[in-house]
């Protein structure tokens, strides 16, 4: 497992700045780097690729469906937007030679409903001939589609594990598994360990983000990482652990923030690193 980190922990626009970012990244000694598609149409694709080359490090993407964004709209304008947002993200990906494209791509973020049974089957519907759209695209660029379960206060669509198994079974692609972000688990799951390893189980564990229950930095929680490294690790998972950390004003930062950017990032790097360098007797 490579240990990477997503933008968002220093900037809420990574467009900015991405190269000098990345190499950033390298010198704190991260094996991967996370990207979010803001703006991603405006990056320098070529000046990013050749700092990827030269720091070695890995890429991951994530999407972020918010702005009018929605994978299981009813307004067929909307969902197609989504669509040619999303398709765009795994050709930068490909270009990038990133290995995971990861996000709720079901739905937009902020989308919380009661709907009768038929409309609630209604809009999975659809949230599944988004996914069907895009498996294809996926496959052809060898990325890897993982599809993010996310909390109650931001969808009402898919919360659990158990839920994103469902979906993906319906479209059965090679390309789409799930990222399994123990900050939402933290939340959603009755038992996150359980959740984890079932998902391990069926082979679709496609990316993991390690993230403190309250954002910080991994270890300063009362996330139990050794169960999940020893979750990991019996399930043979040798894909990215990232962490996903938010500057002020992003997406899931705290008003109160106990520590610099880089602090967090080194902390949870540390801690992550000694406890994948350990045995798993000795965690």
């Amino acid at each position: 497992m490579k240990i990477g980190i997503n933008l968002w922990n220093w900037t809420n626009d990574p467009c900015e700045n991405i190269a000098g970012l990345v190499q950033h990244v390298a010198e704190l000694g991260f094996g991967s780097v996370e990207f979010p598609l803001n703006r991603a149409s405006e990056w320098d694709i070529s000046g990013i690729a050749e700092c990827l080359r030269t720091t070695g490090l890995e890429l991951t993407l994530c999407a972020q469906l918010s702005d009018g964004l929605d994978g299981s709209s009813s307004d067929e304008a909307t969902r197609q937007r989504t669509i040619q947002y999303l398709q765009e993200g795994l050709e930068i990906g490909s270009n990038l030679g990133a290995e995971v494209l990861a996000g709720p791509f079901y739905g937009g973020s902020g989308k919380r409903h009661f709907l009768p049974p038929s409309e609630q089957a209604a809009e999975l519907d659809r949230a599944v001939d988004t996914l069907s759209i895009l498996c294809p695209q996926a496959e052809n660029l060898g990325i890897k589609l993982a599809l993010e379960p996310i909390n109650r206060y931001r969808t009402s669509l898919i919360n659990t594990s158990a839920q994103a198994i469902e979906l993906i079974s319906k479209v059965d692609s090679p390309a789409l598994g799930i990222l399994f972000d123990t900050y939402q688990a933290n939340i959603e799951e009755s038992n996150p360990i359980n959740a984890l390893e079932k998902v391990l189980s069926i082979g679709k564990l496609f990316h993991f983000h390690a993230c403190e229950n309250h954002r910080g930095a991994p270890g300063s929680g009362h996330i139990d990482w050794i169960a999940y490294i020893k979750a990991l690790r019996a399930g043979g998972y040798s894909g990215h652990m990232t962490m996903e950390t938010f500057t002020i004003g992003g997406l899931d930062s705290g008003f109160l923030q106990t520590a610099e950017p880089d602090e967090v990032a080194r902390s949870g790097l540390n801690f992550l690193s000694g406890l994948l360098e350990a045995g798993i007797e000795e965690c």
